[in-house]
């Protein structure tokens, strides 16, 4: 009695490139991760040390990352105390725009320390608020970020794959269009190529800048129109002479 045996092939090559793509995706979102939370630490560090617990609970005054600020504009107590009488006047007149007659009211050089010292205290304190500010604004613009780009992942990954497409199609036809100018000698073909990259790279300048006016501003846009819009002007009164007057809307692009 004869027997008969089958053998079954087990399709190990789809085995092995569903593994690739496994050991891909996880290699690519462990990278993915890294980056993110080196971006988010590169916010963070500094932005944290803007206010202590006390100064929330207790109003207290040594937060605010006292020690990582520091004014290079105020003086101190020790340095205004080495000052002579003659410069501290100086420097309350000018900087801090004290009149001759107050200056005069005040004859004892102590009163004239303390005043000065005083005043750049204020200016010191100043600065330190518009510090803390600026590391609470780049904390809260980091988590933003963060917050789109992990959102947003898989749409980032599919555009970038798109661009790469579209920019992969574009290079190869441009190719192919100069080496046909080059096989026929088309010196004007040749030229009509370079004008049209040209103009391709003149709109692509054009397209991003326009979408990045709209969020700020640099020397490197393409040179468009400045036509602002404020409402604050159409709204008149003490609106058009408030702190929403130096805001408007450009719609030049």
């Amino acid at each position: 009695m004869a027997t008969i045996t089958a053998t079954t092939t087990i399709p190990t090559s789809n085995n092995h490139t569903r593994r690739t793509r496994r050991k891909s995706s996880s290699t690519s979102l462990r990278r993915f991760t890294t980056t993110l939370l080196i971006i988010l630490l590169s916010y963070f560090v500094a932005t944290t040390s803007a206010w202590e617990w006390t100064d929330i609970l207790v109003g207290g005054g040594g937060g605010g990352g006292g020690g990582s600020f520091q004014s290079s504009t105020t003086l101190s107590m020790d340095q205004v105390r080495d000052m002579r009488v003659r410069d501290i006047k100086r420097r309350l007149s000018r900087s801090h725009g004290y009149s001759a007659d107050e200056l005069g009211r005040i004859l004892d050089k102590a009163e004239l320390i303390q005043a000065l010292s005083f005043e750049e205290h204020k200016e010191r304190q100043k600065q330190k608020e518009q510090f803390q500010r600026a590391l609470i604004i780049r904390g809260i613009v980091g988590t933003i970020v963060a917050v789109v780009v992990v959102v947003g992942w898989p749409v980032w990954t599919h555009l970038y794959e798109v661009a790469s497409v579209n920019l992969v199609v574009y290079i190869d036809k441009r190719k192919y269009e100069a080496s046909r100018c080059v096989e026929l000698k088309s010196m004007q073909g040749m030229l009509g190529v370079l004008l049209m990259a040209i103009l391709d790279a003149m709109s692509l300048w054009l397209t991003v800048s326009v979408m990045m006016s709209w969020f700020t501003t640099s020397k490197y846009f393409f040179p468009m129109p400045n036509l602002p819009i404020r409402p604050a002007a159409m709204m008149g009164g003490e609106v058009a002479k408030g702190p929403l007057a130096g805001y408007g809307l450009n719609v030049g692009p």
